[in-house]
């Protein structure tokens, strides 16, 4: 007997598997209540004899809230933002899907050190943060207690252990990123923020004075290490590095990779969440975005040395008064 079964792969297989997910009890009964279809009918489209037609599938989307944008374009290169949703794994699994979505993803992007990142933000960059063992715990440190419905009881930082996985996704994006050619514009108070954040919990006694020297040293070697590297316009590995500051606020930390045939752009929307997009207008407005705000801002890789030489001096200062209360 021929095999009648129509070829679902793709979108429509993930559209089974979505009704399947949020149904509990008798999925024919229950869609049976929605569509006008026979149990029989609706089985066959369920086996995939038969394919749910356009105003079936609205009908059931609508009722159980499924996405038929993100469904079709789960797997294609043609959706306009993709973003990284919370989940109800545990909070070591939902922060590491944060942090694979938002900087582990980019790794596709720069296989075998190609394109050039661009990267625009009035805050540290991660990828400055991630090189430093103390300032990564930070990061994680401080999305658990900002992180509403999962209490924690105020734990402290010594009492908070940054998960090997995690610890291992970001090195690899490091190692990654240190081949890649990159521009950065930042703020010129980009230690700023980052340092109110440190203060704010050692306002609620949730560090001990070791851990806030740990800090402070790590800061001020960071700084150390960023300034030789603007200096030079290289990082360690030889990679060409562009370093502009801005005095214009940036609202939210954005940028792209041009690789020529694929680009790639990303945004920070609300707090570790990431919108990436590969959609070509898309990139063209970020990479104009990218180009306004630079003629605003001034270069301080290789040239600028008074400003360059201001900008760190000044971090370096504000480390030392928040720091040192």
């Amino acid at each position: 007997m021929a095999n009648n079964k129509i070829n679902t792969n793709g979108p429509y297989s993930t559209f089974i598997e979505k009704i399947k997910n949020v149904i509990t009890g008798s999925i024919v009964e229950t869609l049976e209540e929605i569509i006008p279809l026979s149990k029989v009918a609706i089985y066959r489209r369920l086996q995939g004899t038969v394919l749910f037609s356009l105003p079936e599938a609205f009908q059931i989307a609508r009722k159980f809230q499924i996405s038929l944008d993100e469904i079709t374009f789960e797997n294609s290169n043609n959706y306009l933002f993709r973003v990284n949703k919370p989940s109800n794994l545990s909070l070591e699994d939902t922060y590491a899907d944060f942090i694979t979505f938002g900087v582990s993803n980019i790794n596709d992007y720069l296989d075998k050190g190609e394109g050039h990142l661009y990267l625009a933000g009035s805050g540290l960059p991660i990828a400055f943060a991630l090189n430093y063992d103390c300032l990564m715990k930070f990061r994680y440190f401080k999305w658990l207690h900002e992180n509403r419905g999962m209490a924690i009881n105020q734990k402290k930082f010594s009492e908070t252990v940054l998960p090997q996985k995690l610890y291992d996704i970001s090195i690899a994006f490091m190692n990654q990123l240190k081949h890649v050619e990159s521009t950065f514009i930042l703020s010129d108070a980009m230690l700023g923020n980052y340092l109110k954040e440190i203060n704010h919990f050692m306002s609620l006694g949730l560090f001990e004075q070791p851990e806030i020297e740990l800090i402070k040293e790590t800061l001020h070697e960071l700084i150390n290490e960023f300034q030789i590297v603007v200096a030079s316009g290289r990082n360690k590995n030889g990679a060409n590095i562009h370093v502009y500051l801005t005095d214009i606020n940036i609202d939210s930390t954005f940028g792209y990779l041009d690789k020529g045939k694929l680009d790639f752009t990303f945004s920070k929307i609300f707090g570790m969440n990431y919108a990436t997009s590969q959609n070509k207008e898309i990139f063209s407005m970020y990479k104009s975005a990218f180009e306004d705000l630079k003629d605003y801002a001034t270069l301080i890789t290789r040239s600028s040395s008074a400003r360059r030489s201001s900008f760190f001096k000044e971090q370096h200062r504000l480390i030392d008064e928040v720091l040192s209360k």
